[in-house]
């Protein structure tokens, strides 16, 4: 499997291709790391932290 940027997987993410970043390598700390620079709003930064949460969570007990 080839390497992914994380600019690539976070934009991935973000257009809402959750399950192809995911699985391509996007961790909880990339997406943590990107909305603290970016300063999103304190109550999206959380939804979005809990979704890919639960996404990575799902995907670890399949």
């Amino acid at each position: 499997m080839a390497g992914y940027s994380t600019k690539q997987l976070l934009d991935w993410y973000l257009r809402g291709y959750h399950e192809i970043a995911i699985t391509h390598g996007l961790t909880l700390s990339m997406l943590k790391s990107y909305l603290q620079e970016h300063d999103y709003e304190r109550d999206l930064k959380y939804r979005m932290i809990k979704t890919l949460e639960r996404e990575l969570q799902a995907m670890n007990e399949d």
